[in-house]
């Protein structure tokens, strides 16, 4: 188990995360002359595979930590646990970098008296700790504003929100969940406020450019297959799927020497796709070692 943790993450970095990454990087680029006369759909494209993109990665260090801290006698707990499928920034945050969340909570909220002390004294201790919770992804003022942004969100849904959010449908909380956090990896790529507004105004057209053309269309048609498969990786089919068939392998000898066999042979597999991705590609972008 332990080593189809470690290779599944290796696999999912190696093919998936660093194959969305190049995407983003050229349909969201890093420089606002680059980006300014891009059309709205490239840049919308590139967010969302940037968004797929830091997913991918991160929980791909924490599955390979994971895996790794197992093969030694280390148990580690999940830091990643299908954060897009939540159906709000409060639940987004309790599956989304836990170790974190959970540091914040333990030595920054709680020390500073949580929810003890009344509601405006909350929100302060709310406001501390997502500006730290940017500042310690960079000293950069957008990581600081990234922060402040679901800081917002976060206090909408506690006293503004928390009403109404029982009388929507799912479809539309996780809608707008995901919306939410699409334009908040918007504020966390760009170091660059100007950089920044000029994708922000280019994803609604405001900076003259087109809505699509025929270079993003080719782009999306020659990808398509990567860019789903990285899509279904951010959810929990994968490992749904394979606790249903393992109980069901259980329940059949002759499939249950199958399901064994995939358990051994899965580790040498996952481990060779990954290899030759990383032989036959130098882009290799981590971007866990930039936080």
């Amino acid at each position: 188990m332990e080593l189809v943790g470690l290779q599944s993450g290796c696999l999912k970095k190696a093919v998936l995360a660093n194959s969305v990454a190049s995407l983003a990087d050229q349909l969201l680029p890093m420089k606002a002359s680059a980006l300014q006369h891009l059309p709205a759909s490239a840049l919308a494209l590139g967010l969302l595979m940037y968004m797929v993109q830091i997913y991918l990665d991160f929980s791909a260090y924490s599955d390979m930590a994971i895996g790794m801290g197992w093969m030694v006698g280390f148990h580690f707990k999940e830091n990643f646990n299908y954060p897009y499928i939540s159906q709000s920034i409060t639940e987004f945050w309790r599956r989304w970098h836990i170790s974190l969340s959970s540091f914040f909570r333990d030595y920054v909220y709680i020390p500073l008296g949580g929810n003890r002390k009344g509601a405006l004294r909350q929100i302060f201790n709310m406001f501390v700790v997502w500006a730290a919770t940017g500042f310690w992804h960079g000293a950069h003022w957008n990581y600081i504003l990234w922060g402040l942004y679901f800081f917002v969100f976060l206090v909408l849904e506690k006293w503004v929100l928390k009403g109404f959010f029982n009388h929507f449908p799912r479809i539309f909380k996780h809608l707008y969940l995901l919306v939410v956090v699409y334009f908040g990896w918007l504020l966390f790529r760009f170091t660059d406020f100007y950089t920044l507004a000029v994708a922000a105004k280019g994803l609604f057209t405001l900076n003259g450019n087109a809505w699509t053309d025929v270079h993003t269309q080719m782009v999306l048609m020659n990808n398509l297959y990567i860019m789903l498969v990285a899509i279904l990786a951010c959810l929990p089919w994968w490992k749904n799927g394979y606790r249903a068939w393992m109980n069901w392998a259980n329940r059949v000898p002759v499939v249950a020497t199958v399901a064994n066999l995939i358990d051994v042979i899965a580790p040498i597999v996952l481990v060779a796709i990954a290899t030759l991705m990383l032989v036959g590609n130098s882009y290799n972008p981590f971007l866990y070692f930039q936080f």
